[in-house]
């Protein structure tokens, strides 16, 4: 990746813009709140959401802060392993996860690994959030 990006120019952004839903820090991209950024620290140093003001009503791409939007509904922590390797601090990543289920019900969150969020808000944005059918022996990571 490093190769890829190491002679392309790069912008950088504060989050200097004022509290968006239940996120602290924010930058609007444009200035007219089509695009903004917001906090999703913890998966790696200064990882930020796209929130999107849609036709269809506001999106938040949430990247890699979480896997799989189940985290989302069901406040899930990623499992330990890969977890551990994955996020650079598990307790600002757990933080996020909480964030990112206080507003759930406001916005269409899609992390990047959840297909089936993605495909869900394409074909209808009132469809209910992805969901995973799981069998009863698993248990909740915390």
């Amino acid at each position: 990746m490093r190769r890829a990006v190491r002679e392309r120019p790069l912008d950088f952004y504060d989050l200097d813009g004022p509290p968006v839903l239940a996120f602290d820090r924010s930058h609007d991209l444009f200035g007219d709140g089509a695009v903004v950024l917001v906090d999703l620290s913890g998966h790696t140093p200064g990882s930020v959401g796209l929130l999107l003001r849609t036709d269809r009503g506001p999106v938040l791409l949430a990247g890699d802060a979480i896997w799989h939007n189940l985290q989302v509904e069901e406040l899930r922590q990623k499992s330990g392993y890969p977890g551990m390797l994955a996020d650079n601090d598990r307790t600002e990543t757990w933080r996020t996860v909480h964030r990112l289920h206080a507003v759930r019900g406001a916005v269409r969150v899609i992390p990047s690994h959840d297909h089936r969020a993605a495909c869900a808000w394409k074909e209808d944005p009132h469809a209910p959030r992805s969901r995973e059918v799981r069998p009863r022996s698993q248990h909740r990571d915390s």
